[in-house]
């Protein structure tokens, strides 16, 4: 299975025909649209063809591709979060977070709330922390800290957090998002607040575990609520945490894509004798 960009990219697909030249089934795991990138769209219109089978997220990604071929051979399955990994600290920090973990690519949806959250660190003091794997070109209007992303060190920079920032402005590529963000901040025991876009309204209940909102007031709002109510937002946090537990850990995820793939490819999966 090929997992995006996991490989460099290029259009002729030599890699990806290499393995199908060995007698491999090619499976490619997207998770974004692809087709609304355009540096990335003609490549993926190298690749479907080649693809024995594609797995995706969300129905929407799902419909969107179909859009593109009615034939392909499609599937939605859930992306498994490392919620080992993920464990929260039993101490929370002395000055209140708010964090958002992303790319310089998905800054632009942070930037779409820089005002609200302008406003409201005069009103309520909080420490905003960008968690990235490169220093990224931001343009906010109030003060923050960068935290370096490495997998080892991830929880570090999430662990305690009164809440997780996941905006988003409603296009047709963010409503096909599986939103690991999301889950993200949900296995770390943070609690999202989040726009009411796609997968999103799946993932939160809205008032339990997080907070899916629609405006600035409401962004406001639930933001103003986990600062100024810590014990809230730690009950939200575990609820979130459990409910990653429950729905996305790789217990239990890794061993639906182990029956699907068995159901799809039993005979090429036993071993040789």
């Amino acid at each position: 299975m090929i997992s995006g960009s996991a490989k460099p990219l290029d259009a002729a697909c030599e890699f990806e025909r290499e393995i199908i030249r060995r007698g491999a089934s090619y499976i490619l795991h997207l998770q974004d649209d692809w087709l609304s990138i355009p540096y990335l769209k003609p490549q993926l219109e190298a690749r479907l063809p080649l693809a024995s089978l594609v797995v995706v997220p969300t129905e929407p990604l799902k419909q969107r591709l179909l859009e593109f071929s009615r034939d392909l051979p499609i599937e939605v399955w859930d992306e498994p979060v490392d919620v080992n990994r993920l464990a929260p600290p039993s101490r929370r920090p002395a000055v209140s977070i708010i964090a958002w973990t992303g790319t310089s690519y998905s800054m632009k949806y942070l930037e779409l709330i820089g005002g609200i959250l302008e406003r409201l660190q005069h009103e309520v003091p909080f420490r905003l922390r960008l968690i990235f794997d490169r220093k990224p070109k931001v343009r906010l209007p109030l003060s923050m800290e960068l935290f370096h992303y490495r997998p080892e060190s991830e929880i570090e920079g999430l662990g305690g957090a009164s809440a997780g920032l996941a905006p988003l402005d409603g296009s047709p590529y963010t409503c096909c998002k599986g939103c690991y963000k999301t889950k993200t901040y949900m296995a770390a025991g943070v609690p999202p607040v989040a726009s009411a876009v796609g997968f999103h309204n799946s993932l939160i209940d809205s008032g339990t575990n997080g907070f899916l909102v629609k405006d600035k007031e409401e962004w406001e709002s639930a933001l103003r609520t986990l600062l100024t109510d810590p014990a809230r937002a730690a009950e939200m946090g575990r609820k979130a945490r459990e409910k990653a537990i429950r729905h996305f850990s790789h217990e239990v995820v890794m061993p639906q894509w182990i029956r699907a793939l068995k159901s799809r490819f039993g005979p090429q999966l036993e071993p040789k004798k």
